[in-house]
């Protein structure tokens, strides 16, 4: 599946990316296998319930992330599974790792260090 071009994502999700850093990354993009995206994935151990997770999100707080997860069903029986959760919202579009770099590294820290 290539890269459908910034046109695609909605406004919110890209205003914060200035042209420069859009004609530069749109030329980066790699293709992903089709299957990425679309195929299941079997998730066996329970284990996995007791890693801690972090998700660093562009728009979110984790009220809203509740309530957009709420709808994806067994996606949600598995974020309410895990035992150490957290959704911390970064004030950005969907590529903090563009718009604000330093911040995004800053909080990939700081969940590494909780």
């Amino acid at each position: 599946m290539p890269f459908p071009g910034w046109d695609f994502f909605d406004e919110p999700e890209v205003a914060d990316i200035d042209t420069a850093t859009r004609e530069r990354e749109a030329a980066r993009a790699q293709s992903v296998p089709a299957k990425v995206p679309t195929d299941p994935i079997a998730l066996h151990d329970e284990r996995r319930r007791t890693v801690p997770v972090t998700i660093l999100s562009g728009s979110m707080d984790a009220e809203q992330y509740e309530i957009e997860i709420a709808q994806w069903g067994r996606f949600a029986e598995e974020w309410h599974a895990i035992e150490d959760r957290e959704v911390i919202r970064l004030g950005t579009g969907h590529w903090p790792q563009f718009s604000r770099p330093d911040a995004l590294a800053e909080a990939i820290l700081a969940a590494i260090d909780r």
